[in-house]
């Protein structure tokens, strides 16, 4: 008997439920018995981890219902949808309660993206591969995590599929049981928006991902259970980790870490507190960056991956090195591209990614996937493969017959079920636009009044504080947006960004700070200095074996236009015009590189780094349905960053 998921109807759940079998007691509350993980599939294989080598392949659907394609929301929304909410924690501790030899458990899923380096579903490692499937500094790294992110979305709306065999049963003579069949039907994973303003009195870092233990409801009452967003709990920790001891004195602890403090101690406490306060510092820089390659980034290549582009200097940004701020900020197992995927915020923050393609795609739907030569070897193709829209996405297979997804074939989310708030099942650019401007328009697109009357400072809570006189905008209690509620055109302004590039493998995963002032002498403490304008950070394998790797050259900015502007309302600044700004930047601009472990390495150690100050006219909006408009002739300042360390001079190449 092969155990389908057709739809939700009563008499669905009562035939699944007695056919199904075996069953097993939960660990939670003895009294209920429910389905194993491995009872109910999409894919017409069970137990898959015994499977050989006749069996066809694993086919990645995403989530499938007959229905209509439903919205991914922000981990915030989610929350407020209790029914929803409690099926998701449910199926996830559930998830990563599977056995780690299964194909489909939590632990191999994540582990297609690193380690433990080991063929998923039967796809071989290419002779000159090296490293996980992840599609990292390359054309299809955000198109590589669309099918990923499917997989791991449908294994987990099965599971949640299977705690409804039990929910339902529970609740069916009671007012509950619509609800639940709703919450189920209805349930896409969510994203978690690291850019847009929180909700008031919270964090950007969503208080959810805190805590250690959560209270679910199960139909006999509530319990107390390990909060599976809190970490993965390994089970146990793989051999595969300890070649890397000598260098991660942790990894071989039981479960994820968050910036463990110190990080070079062998059982170091988790840092969640850190990892709050550094992503409510970044913030408004992720909120300006997002904003501008979504406004101003209109080829595919540009916008997509950090691999340096040298001949724009107005393009060195992208959504991958944006990217790579919450995996620095996060720390311990998302610094290292191997063991990211382990962290549970691994799955919310690469939905916020992919979301943010979507919306690119929306905007832009004429530009996508070009030819590129593979700067740094994955499992599947080894470095100088070109691949295109039309090379395979290893290892997700998009049928039975061997066939696998491919760029062009994973280009919209409503091939999977999924869509997102802002994008519906349609695509009004306009509405797009407006929702843009309301979420991440930065004060750019503000009047001469407004940015004046703007007293900028970051809250503890990630919200920015505005005088009261500024009515214009709004900290949104319910979605935690910040709302451009009325809108003033504005003359034309002038954008400084500072550029930053290296050799991505240089350091491995590393910051660079860049500062308004002197910052203090500790390098632990950088990240919080009252100087700080910004960070770009590093994501990268450590110690890669691949020679061509090492002169891989990664991308990104850092915008000060808002910082600078603070300068201006706090009276520190006279200007955005050139003839203010640049003494100002030639007398403050500093930057620091640190590893992840917080030892700073001078600049002129790291290879190829480079730092220079571009400025270019922006023109702001008419309408909120509009973005500014850049020009496209720029001024690269040597004379701000000229004889430094790593300080870009008159003749160098940018």
């Amino acid at each position: 008997m092969v155990c389908s998921l057709p739809s939700l109807t009563l008499s669905f759940f009562l035939v699944l439920q007695t056919l199904c079998a075996p069953t097993w007691s939960n660990p939670v509350n003895p009294k209920l018995r429910l389905h194993v993980i491995e009872d109910i599939a999409l894919d017409p294989r069970q137990a898959i981890d015994t499977r050989q080598s006749t069996n066809p392949p694993f086919r990645v659907t995403g989530v499938r219902d007959g229905g209509p394609p439903q919205p991914r929301l922000e981990i915030r929304q989610l929350q407020q949808e209790p029914d929803q909410w409690n099926l998701y924690l449910l199926a996830l501790d559930r998830m990563q309660k599977a056995d780690q030899s299964n194909e489909l458990s939590y632990y191999q899923i994540a582990g297609i993206h690193g380690l433990p380096y080991t063929a998923w579903d039967g796809v071989e490692r290419d002779p000159g591969g090296e490293g996980g499937y992840c599609m990292h500094g390359s054309n299809v790294f955000l198109t590589w995590h669309r099918p990923y992110l499917a997989l791991f979305e449908a294994r987990l709306q099965q599971i949640l599929y299977a705690n409804m065999l039990d929910v339902v049963a529970g609740f069916r003579n009671t007012s509950r049981y619509d609800f639940y069949v709703n919450a189920a039907r209805t349930f896409r994973m969510p994203y978690w928006d690291w850019a847009a303003a929180p909700p008031v009195g919270e964090n950007s870092f969503p208080n959810s991902l805190t805590i250690r233990d959560v209270q679910v409801t199960l139909p006999n009452g509530t319990a107390v259970i390990p909060n599976p967003l809190y970490a993965y709990r390994f089970h146990p920790v793989p051999n595969d980790f300890s070649p890397w001891i000598s260098d991660i004195p942790w990894i071989m602890q039981n479960m994820t870490l968050r910036q463990p403090d110190p990080p070079r101690a062998r059982r170091p406490p988790d840092g969640n507190d850190i990892v709050v306060q550094r992503m409510n510092f970044d913030r408004l820089m992720l909120r300006d960056r997002l904003y501008n390659v979504l406004t101003t980034y209109d080829n595919f290549t540009d916008a997509g991956t950090e691999a340096w582009k040298a001949d724009n200097a107005l393009k060195w940004d992208s959504l991958e090195a944006v990217h790579n701020v919450p995996h620095n900020n996060i720390g311990g197992h998302m610094w290292y591209l191997p063991w990211s995927a382990f962290d549970p915020v691994f799955w919310l923050h690469h939905t916020m990614v992919d979301r943010t393609l979507a919306m690119w795609q929306a905007l832009y739907p004429d530009s996508y996937v070009e030819p590129m030569k593979q700067t740094q070897p994955s499992w599947s193709y080894p470095v100088g493969t070109v691949l295109d829209a039309s090379s395979p996405l290893t290892p997700f297979h998009s049928d039975s017959s061997g066939a696998f997804w491919t760029s062009e074939s994973a280009r919209s989310t409503l091939t999977f079920g999924y869509t997102y708030p802002e994008l519906g099942t349609g695509n009004d650019t306009a509405v797009l636009r407006r929702a843009i401007n309301e979420l991440y328009g930065p004060s750019t697109a503000m009047s001469p009044q407004k940015r004046d009357s703007l007293r900028k400072r970051q809250r503890a809570d990630g919200c920015d504080e505005l005088t009261a006189d500024d009515s214009s905008q709004s900290c949104s209690p319910q979605y935690g947006y910040r709302k451009n509620l009325s809108y003033e055109p504005a003359p034309a302004t002038r954008e400084y960004l500072v550029n930053i590039k290296a050799q991505k493998f240089g350091l491995g995963s590393s910051t660079v700070y860049v500062f308004l002032g002197n910052p203090g002498a500790d390098s632990a403490s950088w990240w919080n200095d009252n100087t700080l304008a910004g960070t770009y950070a590093m994501f990268a394998m450590p110690n890669p074996t691949c020679q061509g790797c090492m002169r891989v050259q990664a991308a990104g900015t850092v915008p000060l236009s808002t910082v600078l502007e603070a300068k201006m309302a706090a009276g520190e600044l006279g200007g955005l015009d050139e003839s203010i700004v640049v003494p100002y930047l030639q007398r403050n601009l500093q930057w620091r590189i640190t590893k992840v472990d917080g030892t700073e390495v001078p600049a002129a150690r790291v290879p190829d780094f480079k730092i220079a100050v571009v400025s270019t006219e922006v023109m702001p909006p008419t309408a909120m349905s509009e973005f500014p408009t850049w020009s496209s002739e720029y001024t690269v300042h040597g004379e701000i960053t000229g004889g430094r360390p790593g300080g870009f001079t008159a003749g160098d190449v940018i």
